[in-house]
């Protein structure tokens, strides 16, 4: 976790009617002696609504123009704001707004409220008709202590009002009116108590694990899936004696899910400092390989994601590879190997890298994905 002698603090909030966030700082004492010549980085506290990221899901009720009603708009870079009225039950209207930290401060929430114009949202105090909420995009309830990382990190907000379908005739308003709710998220300087934001279904993940964990590309992620948040836990799932009995191997595998569902696949390998030193034409490095989509899919530039494959594993061997695809174009398939490490594409979708032992990762034109040692 970063650490820094200013100490940040924001609070982020989204109003039915008006959402504001407000900025606090606070001063960290320290006394430092130091011998020799140091360097100490610029630190900034930038914690801000994204412009442009707000989304209203279809089916939200619609604006009436020249009205007090009005849209969920970003007024500024510190505040959203949005008028609309419920009429009948089914009603709903909802959207996802960006919060990004593009800062060099770590932060996490220090705390969350929601209010129903000047009173506090508990049990019982929102009126019975209504449904409210707010959680990140995927579902997952916003909580304290989850971090929102420096230089760029984004969660995605998801605000929610809806006219119940189910309710008696006896919890029916007596007219359409504008409800001023507002939630608010307190973010503060992230410190060793933060915890990553688990988004289950949505997002990148990683893993490195057995055939029957394995997973499939336009299928559901299976509930024994072993996943992680970042690619070095997963390279550590060859070390840890539950799951895989193994020492420093360099792969993994990586998974684009949206909704459950695997929409891309990957197959990640580590080219190791020693191995770099110990093969001059390799660069150290992690690299991706996508797999099961074939040479008629388009990547970035418009170029087959075989040949995007076969660039990324040259750019990772170099000379060591006998022919280079960026001069000339491979046919059906691409590979390099070195001592341990063979790494590989083929023009069906087909990618895998794996040791001298034959363990590695695989994504195979099928779109099955797993790991095998």
């Amino acid at each position: 976790m970063r650490k820094d002698v200013r100490k940040g603090k924001i609070i982020i909030g989204l109003l039915l009617l008006i959402g504001i966030i407000g900025v606090g700082y606070a001063t960290l004492g320290a006394n430092l002696k130091i011998n020799g010549v140091a360097e100490v980085p610029s630190s900034s506290w930038n914690v801000h609504f994204k412009t442009g990221s707000i989304v209203v899901t279809d089916g939200s009720v619609s604006i009436e123009e020249n009205t007090t009603q009005q849209a969920a708009t970003i007024d500024s870079a510190t505040q959203v704001s949005y008028a609309v009225k419920l009429a009948l039950p089914g009603d709903f209207y909802e959207f996802t707004v960006d919060v990004e930290n593009t800062g060099t401060i770590d932060a996490m929430i220090e705390s969350i409220s929601s209010k129903l114009g000047n009173t506090e949202i508990t049990t019982g105090t929102l009126p019975s008709y209504l449904d409210y909420n707010v959680t990140y995009s995927d579902g997952v309830p916003i909580t304290a202590k989850q971090i929102l990382e420096a230089d760029g990190g984004t969660e995605t907000i998801k605000v929610r009002l809806e006219f119940k379908k189910d309710i008696e005739a006896t919890d029916l308003p007596g007219e359409a009116t504008t409800l001023n709710l507002n939630f608010q998220i307190n973010y503060v300087q992230a410190d060793d108590t933060a915890t990553p934001v688990i988004h289950p279904f949505t997002g990148i993940k990683y893993g490195a694990y057995p055939y029957n964990n394995r997973l499939t590309l336009n299928s559901s992620v299976p509930s024994n899936a072993i996943l992680h948040l970042n690619v070095y836990d997963a390279l550590a799932d060859w070390s840890n004696e539950y799951v895989m009995n193994h020492y420093d191997e360099p792969f993994y595998l990586k998974h684009v899910i949206e909704n459950d569902i695997v929409k891309q696949s990957y197959v990640g390998f580590e080219v190791f400092e020693r191995l770099a030193n110990n093969n001059p034409e390799m660069t150290a490095g992690l690299y991706e390989l996508r797999g099961g989509v074939d040479e008629t899919s388009l990547g970035d530039g418009n170029q087959p994601i075989f040949i995007q494959n076969a660039k990324t594993i040259y750019d990772a061997y170099g000379t060591k590879c006998e022919e280079n695809p960026y001069t000339t174009i491979p046919s059906s398939s691409f590979s390099c190997n070195v001592y341990g490490l063979r790494v590989g594409a083929l023009s069906n979708g087909n990618v895998f890298a794996i040791s001298i032992d034959s363990d590695g990762c695989h994504v195979y034109d099928t779109g099955i994905s797993y790991c095998s040692w």
